[in-house]
């Protein structure tokens, strides 16, 4: 009569903490080849690359438009009200003699800076709590996701309209309204990045060699959860732009004579200048549109960069 010899196997011994230390290392140079290829898989997405570069000369010019620009963007001159593109003015000036070229440089600055600041509040506070509830789970994970809940059922420009009101118009309280509230689409998925991540292997390495609830967070759970995070910020970019030329127009963005994109189209809301002073609202609003999808593309290309199948379908 034959026995089985599964009833006689031993079984497997557990993982001893070298092993896991070994897993962990092979996770983390995994995580480095993979940037490398994500970043070959980026640079062949045409759009996005071209649209990389088209907003790094935007930052540039930004940057430098103290130099760059022709003139102060606030300086008026009543008697060259309205003038056309000239050789002095390259496109042109608006009602009361201010420098269209200039205002466009000295807007992107503005622009630009709502964007990266304010979504750099939301992913910080999109990254601490969706971290908190993902990790925990049980009571302090309902608690969060019923109070993001709550605060995605409330139309988001409103509210911001009403901190703007609150805290006054300016571009630090455009930035704080639009960061605060631009937090829970990404609180949410980074809360669900957090529960597959958790269970990795490599932090089951981690809690066996000792680590503290704060460093598996810091250093092993969060690092391999940025990958949709940096997607949801980029789009979160355009999407701050596009609040922020809305509140400018509507009268509770920048405070003038300082240059944005949105008040230069609130200059520019009568019939008569639309049809016969196109120079005044034409660069600010091909800016507003080329920024926004050029920053789309770019969050398009990481997001197929960063996709694991990506690689198997090429």
């Amino acid at each position: 009569m034959q026995i089985d010899q599964s009833l006689n196997a031993k079984p497997a011994p557990p993982s001893s903490p070298q092993n896991l230390a070994a897993e962990a290392d092979r996770q983390q140079r995994k995580t480095q080849s993979g940037r490398s290829r994500a970043w070959k898989r980026f640079r062949q997405h045409r759009i996005a690359l071209i649209s990389f570069w088209l907003v790094a000369l935007m930052a540039v010019v930004a940057f430098l438009a103290p130099v760059l620009a022709p003139t102060s963007p606030t300086t008026t001159n009543l008697s060259l009200s309205l003038h056309g593109p000239s050789w002095d003015h390259w496109l042109g000036t608006d009602e009361v003699g201010r420098d269209i070229l200039s205002r466009t440089m000295f807007g992107a600055r503005i622009s630009l800076s709502v964007g990266l600041i304010s979504v750099g509040i939301a992913v910080v506070i999109s990254i601490f709590l969706g971290t908190i509830s993902g990790f925990y789970g049980g009571l302090v994970d309902g608690i969060i996701m019923r109070f993001t809940d709550v605060v995605m059922c409330i139309p988001g420009l409103v509210i911001v309209l009403a901190l703007v009101s609150i805290l006054g118009p300016g571009i630090f309280n455009i930035m704080i309204a639009i960061g605060v509230l631009g937090w829970t689409g990404t609180t949410r998925l980074m809360r669900g990045q957090i529960l597959s991540v958790r269970e990795r292997d490599y932090v089951f390495a981690a809690r066996a060699l000792g680590a503290s609830n704060a460093r598996i967070m810091s250093v092993h759970v969060i690092p391999n959860c940025l990958a949709p995070i940096l997607v949801s910020a980029t789009l979160g970019i355009a999407g701050a732009i596009l609040t922020e030329a809305a509140l400018s127009f509507l009268g509770f963005g920048v405070v003038p004579p300082d240059p944005s994109w949105g008040g230069m189209l609130n200059s520019a809301r009568s019939l008569t200048r639309l049809q016969e002073n196109p120079w005044v609202w034409l660069p600010p609003g091909v800016m507003i549109l080329v920024s926004v999808l050029a920053i789309n593309f770019i969050g398009d290309g990481i997001q197929d960069a960063l996709d694991p199948k990506a690689g198997s379908r090429s």
